[in-house]
């Protein structure tokens, strides 16, 4: 096993007063490790949440507190090594105080279970909760957000069965005390069932207003047919419905919630950029294909930047692209220099890396001009699907490729070892025949590493 090791370089730029500095760094655990979240505390320092792999297949979370320079102030794990127990990360958030809140699932052999907790700035405990699940089936938390009496709301589902699953949103007082619990619709009628309702993010305004984003599966019973759709929905601060849309594009698939500095809203998910105002009427929608959107975030210059695993682009205020880069990351946040913080994956590392504002930053290794990602795994289609169903994935470099098949309570349903492979695209086509309906999860694996994963539901 490789020893934890540690790698900086920073580059300051000395030609011009005010000119922005970047850097790069890597975080080396000894097996497959990529950084997940990261958001800027209130004491001026930043915080990235990160996997851990180990060589036993067993997930950690690991917490690195850095600050503007890339100085690291402690790094802690999250997560006892256990025989088959993983810890995955969800979301993390802060306070005023710079107290920690993180959202995570935490998932033994069978069973995983929602958990959410507050630690104080040097990660020391405060609270935790974990979120119930009917039977032996699991739950999941989705998105955590702050609130201004140092409480917490979060979201989190709930699965009822092999075929469907329920969100909640749950609001808890400083203490980690239930203050509001709440069901969200599931837009279900006598024609229609919904096989699957996911918040993705959840944000609050400053009016301490809630917008939740969520993508919803389903079954037509009448017509024998599946379909899919997004929504909106606003909360006061009592957690009472003030309004809500729906969006009917497949291409939509709402991941991230960002609050402008002009009071409005930005959704971003899919192929799609959307713009609204606070009473949920769309402004702009700007569209990239394929892009398969993951982050959002304000600039100080009041335009936006938006980023895939493979991109990021700046947008005017208007969603005009005003530039793109050809490497990309998981989550992304603002600096005060005008630049920008990203978090993902680099030589099976926690890569952070500062970007100017132009998107630009100094790599330690000149030969590498970005980041690198040996896999790209694709949501399956059709899904829901009877029977088969394609799952797409693309290589940039030659791999040893195998594709997992868990059930819901995370046993795994079948093992595809499909060998070496050379860099190209792929269509795995999935014959499901032996399984009973319900949900499932896919999960690829590259040289021996789980690197993604995504959701998927059997009909028969």
């Amino acid at each position: 096993m490789k020893s934890v090791a540690l790698y900086l370089l920073v580059f300051f730029i000395f030609a011009f007063a005010g000119e922005i500095v970047t850097w790069e760094k890597q975080y080396d655990g000894g097996y497959y490790d990529f950084g997940k979240k990261i958001i800027s505390l209130n004491d001026g320092n930043f915080l990235v949440g990160a996997q851990r792999q180990n060589g036993n297949n067993e997930d950690r979370i690991w917490m690195m507190k850095f600050n503007a320079d890339g100085d690291t102030i402690w790094t802690k794990y999250d997560g006892t090594v256990s025989d088959r127990t993983h810890f995955y990360i969800r979301d993390i958030a802060t306070n005023d105080n710079s107290d920690i809140f993180v959202a995570d699932m935490i998932a033994p052999v069978a069973g995983a279970r929602g958990h959410a907790y507050r630690k104080d700035s040097a990660f020391n405990d405060i609270w935790s909760v974990t979120f119930p699940a009917f039977g032996m089936m699991a739950s999941n938390t989705n998105s955590i957000e702050c609130t201004p009496d140092s409480g917490c709301v979060v979201s989190w589902t709930e699965q009822m069965s092999f075929e469907s699953s329920v969100d909640y949103i749950q609001k808890f007082d400083k203490d980690g005390n239930s203050e509001k619990y709440l069901y969200i619709p599931n837009f279900a009628t006598d024609s229609i069932l919904i096989l699957s309702n996911d918040i993705e993010d959840i944000k609050l305004d400053n009016d301490v207003n809630l917008l939740a984003a969520g993508n919803v599966w389903g079954s037509n019973l009448e017509y024998n047919s599946e379909f899919r759709f997004s929504y909106l929905i606003k909360y006061d601060n009592n957690l009472d419905t003030l309004w809500n849309v729906l969006y009917e594009a497949e291409d939509y698939y709402f991941k991230e919630i960002e609050y402008t500095l002009d009071g409005c809203y930005l959704v971003v998910g899919g192929d799609f950029i959307l713009k609204i105002n606070t009473t949920g009427e769309t402004i702009w929608c700007t569209t990239i294909p394929e892009a398969n959107l993951k982050s959002v975030v304000n600039c100080l210059d009041s335009n936006y930047v938006v980023a895939s695993y493979n991109n990021i682009y700046k947008l005017d205020q208007g969603g005009n692209i005003l530039w793109t880069q050809d490497y990309g990351c998981y989550d992304l946040v603002a600096t005060d220099d005008g630049g920008f913080l990203a978090v993902g994956i680099k030589n099976s590392n926690v890569w952070i890396y500062k970007m100017d504002e132009n998107g630009d930053y100094s790599s330690i290794d000149p030969g590498q001009s970005g980041i690198i990602y040996n896999y790209s795994l694709h949501q399956n289609y059709p899904n829901p699907f009877n029977n088969t169903t394609t799952i797409p994935y693309k290589l940039n470099e030659n791999s040893d490729v195998q594709i997992n098949i868990y059930n819901a309570k995370g046993e795994i349903a079948f093992e595809i070892s499909l060998g070496k492979q050379n860099k190209g695209d792929y269509n795995y086509q999935l014959n499901a025949n032996e399984l009973t309906a319900g949900i499932y999860y896919y999960s690829l694996l590259i040289d021996g590493k789980a690197v993604d994963n995504k959701k998927m539901l059997y009909l028969k």
